[in-house]
């Protein structure tokens, strides 16, 4: 798991990146997690595209952690 910085706003911080999905390649994983700084956990895999946004797995929500609607 790792985390994606404030984005000020702009929304960028949820893509996953090239390189999120080269260092799962690299460190021989199937997955891994990326929280941004709202609280929302996604999970992403080698197949993920980079630069889309990955499965959100969690959001914190005022009432706590709670999982997503599907």
């Amino acid at each position: 798991m790792h985390s994606h910085p404030d984005d000020h706003r702009t929304g960028m911080a949820k893509f996953i990146s090239e390189d999120d999905v080269n260092a799962l390649v690299y460190l021989n994983q199937r997955y891994s997690y990326m929280v941004t700084v709202d609280g929302t956990v996604y999970c992403f895999t080698r197949d993920t595209i980079p630069c889309s946004v990955a499965r959100i797995v969690r959001e914190l929500k005022y009432s706590g952690w709670v999982k997503p609607e599907t």
